[in-house]
């Protein structure tokens, strides 16, 4: 026989019992298994100790000595308090400082309850128990906390609360700089930092600053934008919360001007994957003066690339096996001087690059309205007197294609309102609404632009960005430092795709067709056109594949026919950078290439961070419907974010490798017991293997000990 404790965790509550279990051999097929003697429930530590010592001294023939009660012990437990997980992500809190942060930056020592202490205990929420702002007044009595803060249950309530998120809203911005700085002094200056962009969503309608459109998961929500800034270890060094209809190029653009001054930022990489990697960002990147990695977009990588890359691997002969065909790519690899590098990478360090671009003199600064007919114009003259495509130009400029289609639109404006645009008559407008004058019948064109200058307010003027200012000028050229990455396997994978979009293109056409033959489809040929389109859009194959639909006689019912014309030369020069990676940075930053690249691949830290604060910290749903608010919120899920990155890395320098959410789950169990001895003493569960092995790694073993609690929680509560 032998003491079993069954441990049954749920998402808030932990039930313990104990049993006295004896083994034995099952009679139909011998193998071992247990019956239960009896069950007790959840016994004392002290009486579990007894019962185990009173089998094993059964069984060995020896007296049993039982461990005698105290005074302390006999008394009944009243209540369990959540307070390892609560007490340790207080104890970081309070090192980081915040505590006297926030206090000093809202400007009220003299309240009742410290706003730094309330935002602790907010934040602790977050990381063990995140829920709504109102939970967290039913939460708070559950745990510790008013023992160790010295809050009283009562002064936590919802109006507090509240007002607690309306100064961590007003203080935001001090908060963000002082608690960078304070990253800087405690962790030491970054290697790398990291910048990206996503986006949440709300019940309801949302604030004002929500906007429907689709997530990154693909769903439609009222949503905003979220940026965020972290150094190499994870740690949040800037955020910002934006309407849902922000530019997140724009945004990231914003963020990279604002802190490239900053002394904790200059001189320090800063990594953004793609959306920045266009010319035109680019070179605005290179004027900013920021030390910038970034990856260039498929479209535009022939402008870096040297001449005999680009379709080099067209001719390679693909068998259908992978390792054969792997190998096949590595030899064409080598040959154009690749070098064989971790796992099926295969780089070539191309040193420093030129690219052409349209960086623009920045000394032309017009109007939008007039910018983007200077544009248009000058659109026209590169298509006619070079005789190239769309597709061409756009690849020169660096921007894709379907924006030039858009910066096209103004060249469809009658001369005279061109010429009233030109004339400064509409220099208030946006490229916008320009573009959209464009896209109307030439008939009413002149009627709406009135309409327009009606609207637009006086004596004001919209300059245009430096993306657009860059594109009304000659092209002259960038440099920046290069290295090209090869790999065989996504190589492989881009051809699959690209084979099986096609096939399923056909086989819809096909079905499609079949339809109409039979006459089941007798939708308008437009309908039936536009829904091949669509999917051809999806696909993203619409410079590919064209849309023909002829008519044919089948047993005398004349019915469309949709045909698939391929653009044979659009299709190769899609083809051509397949398993391509270009990763491109500032010249003056001396990386090694393979060292560039794992700078790059870093970038997986922020999008780490983004994935905890969304799942882990539930920053989603929101539930607020104010700006503030939400605002609010996200800054507790940063400073939640926070305290769990800095959980884990003291944790791996003492050699345990494991998730702050893990440590915490580990920690919640040890519990704060308030017993009944004439005067209310708490006295803590004994810790088991795991929580001392963390405790004492976080240098706070002696949270867990009875004099400890004496000294602090016992002394405050008499």
């Amino acid at each position: 026989m032998h003491v079993r404790i069954n441990i049954k965790r749920t998402k808030t509550k932990t039930y313990r019992s104990v049993q006295i279990v004896q083994s034995y051999r099952r009679k139909s097929d011998g193998k071992p298994v247990h019956r239960v003697i009896a069950s007790f429930g959840d016994l004392p530590e002290l009486d579990t100790e007894n019962l185990k010592a009173a089998i094993k001294a059964s069984r060995e023939g020896m007296a049993l000595v039982p461990k005698k009660l105290t005074a302390r012990m006999i008394a009944k437990i009243k209540e369990n308090l959540h307070y390892g997980d609560v007490r340790v992500i207080l104890e970081l809190w309070r090192a980081w400082g915040l505590v006297e942060i926030i206090d000093e930056l809202a400007g009220s020592p003299e309240t009742a309850v410290s706003v730094g202490e309330m935002v602790g205990a907010l934040v602790a929420q977050r990381c063990t128990a995140p829920a709504s702002k109102l939970a967290a007044c039913t939460w708070y009595p559950t745990t510790a906390l008013p023992l160790l803060q010295g809050i009283e249950p009562s002064q936590f309530n919802n109006t507090r609360i509240h007002r607690t998120l309306d100064t961590l809203d007003d203080i935001r911005d001090e908060l963000q700089e002082r608690l960078a700085r304070r990253i800087r002094h405690r962790r030491g200056k970054a290697v790398h930092l990291f910048l990206d962009c996503t986006d949440t969503w709300f019940h309801g309608q949302g604030p004002e600053m929500a906007y429907r459109g689709p997530v990154k998961e693909g769903t439609w929500h009222r949503r905003i934008g979220i940026a965020l800034l972290c150094d190499d270890k994870g740690l949040p060094m800037r955020w910002a919360t934006l309407p849902g209809n922000h530019d997140e190029r724009r945004t990231m653009l914003d963020t990279i001007q604002h802190v490239a001054d900053l002394p904790w930022a200059q001189g320090v990489p800063l990594v953004v994957d793609r959306a920045l990697g266009s010319g035109t960002h680019i070179a605005e990147m290179l004027e900013s003066g920021v030390h910038f990695v970034t990856a260039v977009p498929a479209p535009e990588l022939p402008g870096y690339l040297p001449e005999n890359f680009p379709g080099a691997f067209d001719d390679v002969e693909l068998t259908g096996d992978d390792e054969r065909d792997r190998a096949s790519l590595e030899a064409r690899a080598l040959e154009l001087g690749f070098e064989k590098a971790e796992g099926h990478r295969m780089i070539a360090d191309l040193g420093i690059v030129e690219r052409t671009d349209g960086t623009g003199a920045m000394r032309l600064r017009p109007s939008r309205a007039r910018a983007s007919v200077m544009i248009a114009r000058r659109i026209r003259e590169e298509l006619e007197e070079r005789g190239i495509s769309k597709h061409q130009l756009a690849e020169e400029w660096g921007v894709p294609e379907r924006q030039l289609q858009r910066l096209c639109y103004p060249i469809q404006l009658t001369e005279k309102v061109q010429a009233r645009i030109l004339a400064g008559e509409a220099d208030a407008a946006t490229v916008k609404e320009i573009q959209d004058l464009g896209r109307l019948s030439p008939a009413i064109q002149e009627a709406a632009f009135e309409e327009l200058l009606g609207k637009l307010p006086r004596d004001k003027v919209l300059r245009p960005g430096t993306a657009m200012v860059r594109l009304l000028d000659d092209v002259p050229r960038f440099r920046v430092r290069a290295v090209s990455v090869f790999n065989p396997d996504l190589f492989l994978q881009h051809r699959r795709s690209a084979l099986q979009a096609v096939e399923k293109l056909d086989h819809l056409v096909a079905e499609t067709n079949a339809n109409l033959r039979s006459g089941r489809n007798q939708n308008p040929e437009a309908k039936v056109a536009a829904g091949i389109e669509e999917e051809i859009r999806k696909r993203g194959l619409t410079s590919v594949f064209a849309v023909r639909i002829t008519h044919a006689t089948t047993h005398g019912r004349r019915h469309p026919v949709v045909h698939l014309k391929r653009d044979d030369a659009a299709w190769h020069r899609r083809r051509r950078t397949d398993g391509f990676l270009l990763i491109v940075a500032s010249p003056h930053i001396d990386m090694a290439a393979d060292e560039l690249i794992d700078t790059y691949y870093g970038k997986d830290r922020v999008e780490k961070d983004f994935r905890d604060i969304k799942s882990v910290l539930e920053l989603r749903p929101i539930h607020h419907s104010t700006d503030r608010k939400v605002r609010a919120h996200v800054d507790l899920c940063m400073l939640a974010l926070l305290i769990e990155r800095d959980l884990e890395l003291r944790l791996r320098a003492k050699g345990i490798h494991t998730s702050a959410p893990a440590a915490l789950e580990i920690l919640s169990t040890l519990m704060l017991n308030r017993i009944d001895a004439g005067t209310p003493t708490y006295i803590p569960t004994i810790p088991n293997t795991e929580q001392r092995r963390i405790l004492s790694a976080l240098g706070m073993l002696d949270i867990a000990k009875e004099d400890a609690i004496d000294g602090q929680i016992n002394a405050n509560s008499r």
